[in-house]
């Protein structure tokens, strides 16, 4: 069994073969790949269950998506294991592709979207207690009063 120091990318559960998903790099040689384990080994090995279904393995997913710590990874040469092929491994990779395009098409629109920025903009500033929007807009009003009288 070899164990390697990897860091999550990105993972996603594909429910139509029941395999977690794992867009990671392995340290000790920068090198980026596709893992990919069967939801049977997930609910056996680490959590002891006969099937943690799938809303669990969606949840267990976004997790590791959101982990930022490298950790040990053990690849056992398991003859049972399945190998992916070229076509899965592409299949796997366009789909990692497609969901970073989505994010990043969701960015440039929030980036375009100048009232969404101004009201980000004004929570951050209110979360951050810098400003008093209630007492803004009753300065603005009164602006805008003077300026029409």
């Amino acid at each position: 069994m070899n164990a390697y120091k990897v860091r999550v990318l990105d993972a996603k559960y594909d429910e139509g073969d029941g395999m977690l998903v794992i867009n990671a790099i392995f340290e000790h040689n920068g090198e980026r790949k596709i893992v990919v384990f069967s939801k049977d080994d997930i609910s056996q090995v680490l959590f002891q269950k006969a099937n943690i279904g799938d809303k669990n393995m969606h949840y267990f997913a976004e997790c590791m998506s959101k982990r930022t710590t490298p950790f040990s990874l053990a690849i056992e040469d398991d003859p049972k294991r399945k190998v992916l092929n070229d076509e899965e491994m592409m299949r796997y990779g366009t789909m990692f592709n497609q969901r970073i395009r989505e994010e990043m098409d969701q960015v440039c629109n929030g980036l375009a979207d100048e009232q969404g920025q101004v009201q980000r903009k004004l929570g951050r500033l209110m979360d951050s207690n810098k400003i008093d929007v209630m007492g803004l807009i009753k300065e603005e009003q009164i602006v805008r009063g003077k300026l029409r009288g």
